[in-house]
């Protein structure tokens, strides 16, 4: 079956976090259901803007970040270390607002 020429631009236009940002993405266990990664976040880092499907993200630490959008708007998230959050498919570049580390593991849903 061959894919629609606009399938083919939509997969070209995804920004896969362990693509464009390698420093940060480190990919964990992938199969045809899911694929899972882990994020390491630099005190005050910032990923670059990234996409991502549906997924579970569990927290190894606290997390104070910042979701920047590419409109420009942004939204503050918090969660703590041991946390398990559903995260929506989406765009956006976080930003680590604290002065520590954050770690989490994402499980992005392929189904």
């Amino acid at each position: 079956m061959r894919k629609s020429n606009l399938a083919i631009k939509e997969a070209l236009d995804v920004l896969d976090p362990i693509m464009v940002d390698p420093k940060h993405c480190s990919l964990e266990h992938e199969n045809n259901d899911v694929r899972v990664f882990r994020v390491k976040i630099e005190p005050k880092g910032k990923m670059a803007m990234h996409d991502h499907s549906d997924s579970v993200a569990v927290f190894l630490t606290d997390v104070l970040a910042r979701f920047i959008y590419p409109d420009g708007n942004s939204d503050v998230f918090t969660a703590k270390a041991g946390d398990a959050k559903y995260m929506p498919s989406g765009r956006m570049a976080p930003e680590n607002l604290t002065d520590n580390p954050i770690e989490l593991i994402i499980t992005e849903l392929k189904i």
